[in-house]
């Protein structure tokens, strides 16, 4: 029988977990740009598990405001360093 235990910090494992699937900045972006013909200027937009950002950066190009979501507090520092509206928990959000 094997018992394994894993000390570990869960926040950081998740993560790395997540960010493993999501592919380079520059390929996201090119893939999210074919959705951006659903909204239109003024349009407000949840991103709920925001991460990077990568999204709500192509609604501000066009205009549309985006409003992001996420676990990581470290990401929602980073997203609102640089002007973008980004929020811990979804009460949160105005």
């Amino acid at each position: 029988m094997w018992i394994i235990l894993l000390v570990c910090d869960a926040d950081r494992s998740f993560r790395k977990l997540s960010h493993a699937f999501e592919g380079s900045a520059e390929s996201r972006r090119s893939l999210y740009h074919d959705y951006l013909h659903w909204y239109k200027q003024g349009d407000v937009v949840l991103d709920y598990g925001c991460g990077d950002g990568v999204w709500l950066d192509l609604l501000r190009g066009e205009d549309i405001v985006g409003l992001g979501v996420d676990k990581d507090l470290d990401l929602v520092h980073q997203l609102t360093q640089r002007g973008i509206k980004a929020f811990n928990h979804l009460e949160d959000v105005d």
